[in-house]
């Protein structure tokens, strides 16, 4: 993967411009939909898609998009 995208992007932090909420489902990956490259996206991936404002998971990539 990285021989094909390069890895400069990839290396000089972060700065996403969106977060996904997704299945964890392996077949459909968000940066393949979208076409943007690795690192763009904040992506969050579980079961069935739940949200549940209790979770920590969810609260913690969530916090992280924002700040």
């Amino acid at each position: 993967l990285a021989a094909s995208i390069g890895t400069d992007g990839l290396t000089g932090g972060q700065d996403p411009m969106a977060v996904v909420l997704t299945c964890a489902d392996s077949r459909v990956p968000p940066e393949m939909l979208t076409g943007v490259l690795p690192g763009a996206m904040i992506v969050h991936r579980n079961s069935a898609n739940p949200v549940i404002p209790a979770d920590p998971n969810l609260r913690t990539v969530l916090q992280y998009a924002v700040e």
